[in-house]
């Protein structure tokens, strides 16, 4: 089982040994700030946003706060922004460093969420037609409802849905 509670190869991801931006994380996390806990004292469940995680791999500005959430072992990753990952790496740079991320997310414990349920469908369904929203990020931001959990993520296209999720925006890229 992984750290997460989801058996390994969740969503068709195998554990393997590998190194990558994980061999050098310290043996203790540093906690966000912004990271709420459970009444029992655990952290609380954060899900990625895909810009959250391009973040960590390409090592922009927010990627240590990215490590943190994950070593805190309560990350989720919505299938929409598996395949966001999957495809705009496999396109940037190639399947290989695709299937790589996939694997290092997986090795890291990160939970990747793999269900369309009919209530998930609903509420990002809401969140489309009220919010002008991508199809995707109405989706990612209905997991983070659904699981009561802190959406990271760099993507401006959130904020109008600070009201309905709770966010932890890391630094957003500047136009040049």
């Amino acid at each position: 089982m992984s750290p997460a509670g989801a058996p390994d190869g969740a969503a068709g991801i195998e554990r393997q040994q590998t190194t990558g931006w994980e061999a050098g994380l310290p043996a203790e996390p540093v906690e966000p700030v912004a990271i709420a806990y459970t009444a029992a004292g655990e952290p609380g469940p954060c899900v990625l946003d895909t810009s959250a995680v391009l973040a960590l791999v390409e090592r922009e500005e927010g990627a240590d706060t990215v490590r943190d959430v994950i070593q805190l072992g309560s990350a989720v990753l919505p299938w929409i922004a598996a395949l966001e990952l999957h495809y705009i790496t496999s396109r940037e740079v190639s399947r290989e460093e695709a299937e790589s991320r996939l694997l290092l997310l997986a090795n890291a414990g990160v939970r990747v969420q793999a269900t369309l349920t009919d209530r998930l469908l609903r509420t990002a369904s809401a969140l489309k037609a009220n919010f002008p929203v991508s199809l995707a990020d109405a989706l990612i931001a209905a997991v983070a409802i659904e699981e009561n959990a802190i959406l990271v993520h760099k993507d401006p296209e959130y904020l109008p849905l600070r009201d309905r999720v709770r966010l932890l925006s890391l630094p957003f890229k500047s136009v040049p």
